[in-house]
């Protein structure tokens, strides 16, 4: 492309016999010309490059964002399937908090929520027979 610009205005300056310009003020044109076009090559370039490094650092943070959300809700499903609910309560309402359209996660919370709830109503209960025991005893003695 540089070469043929070149080439086109020596060829001009040739064929108008000097009358406009001399060789030289033509070969200097066609020069700044191919600078000019040259520049512009170049900014498209380093613009195009940015644009590139942006998207790439925008698919970066997608994919650490996606191996988060990931994360987290790999580690409720896991707590619930370890029977660790009254754990798994928090981790997965984090988790449904990133990505609140994950079934799988609500499924999770809601069973670690009735588990939980259960075995607080357990504890309740023993805690109340116990002190029932406690205080037939007392009568007792």
């Amino acid at each position: 492309m540089l070469r043929t610009t070149l080439a086109l205005a020596v060829a001009l300056a040739f064929a108008c016999g000097g009358e406009t310009q001399t060789m030289s003020d033509a070969v200097e044109n066609a020069a700044d010309d191919v600078a000019t076009q040259a520049g512009a090559a170049g900014e498209a370039a380093t613009e195009a490059a940015d644009e590139a490094a942006g998207a790439a650092s925008d698919a970066a943070d997608d994919a650490a964002s996606a191996m988060a959300d990931n994360s987290a809700a790999a580690n409720c499903l896991s707590l619930v399937a370890d029977a660790k609910f009254e754990e798994a309560v928090a981790v997965c309402t984090e988790a449904l908090g990133i990505d609140p359209s994950n079934t799988e996660v609500q499924q999770a919370l809601d069973r670690a929520n009735a588990e939980a709830a259960k075995a607080a109503a357990g504890a309740a209960a023993d805690d109340a027979a116990k002190d029932a025991a406690d205080a037939a005893g007392k009568l007792m003695n």
